[in-house]
């Protein structure tokens, strides 16, 4: 992985960053967390090639985010995204590592993301891998919600029964393997 971008605020292993009420403009990386925690309230953020990065950390974010290449890019670790996104370059605005993979979660819920909510005119997600977005501010109500319904980034679609079956055979495995052994006792 590429060392952060000097104009990053980072927080390395062992470290905590929190910010409240912060503006920053015209960033690379606007956050980072290296195995670290950042966490900022009453952000405003603009002009960035990148919101937030995520290695082995955690990042919690809530406020204003416009005018960036991309807004988060999370391979592994957990962040949370509040607030409202607009105007994001890249098709995929927050991306994660692979469902199946546990190493991350992102959980952008109550994100104002535009009238179209977490996808693009064409339906395309705005999002992929590992991402809750549903509820978001301006969903209908009674929409229906699939927790992971938003694609790897691979293309790749997350099928829970998959998750559950390979669980189901490896439990039955080792319960194969390690099933006790009872003696007839003699008296």
């Amino acid at each position: 992985m590429a060392p952060p971008q000097p104009r990053s605020i980072t927080a390395q292993a062992g470290s905590s960053v929190n910010l409240l009420g912060t503006k920053i403009l015209y960033a690379a990386t606007a956050l980072a967390a290296y195995e670290g925690n950042v966490s900022g309230s009453g952000l405003v953020v603009s002009h960035v090639d990148l919101v937030g990065r995520v290695h082995g950390g955690a990042l919690a974010l809530n406020g204003q985010f416009s005018s960036a290449q991309q807004l988060l890019a999370v391979s592994s670790g957990a962040a949370s995204l509040r607030g409202s996104a607009s105007a994001v370059a890249e098709p995929k605005w927050i991306q994660a590592c692979a469902w199946e993979s546990k190493l991350c979660h992102v959980d952008a819920t109550y994100v104002d993301w535009g009238t179209l909510g977490p996808r693009h005119f064409d339906g395309t997600p705005k999002v992929c891998g590992s991402v809750e977005t549903s509820p978001w501010v301006g969903e209908p109500a009674g929409s229906l919600r699939d927790f992971f319904a938003t694609p790897n980034c691979d293309g790749s679609q997350f099928r829970l029964e998959d998750d559950l079956s390979t669980a189901q055979s490896y439990s039955s495995q080792r319960l194969a393997v390690n099933r006790p052994r009872f003696l007839a006792a003699s008296f």
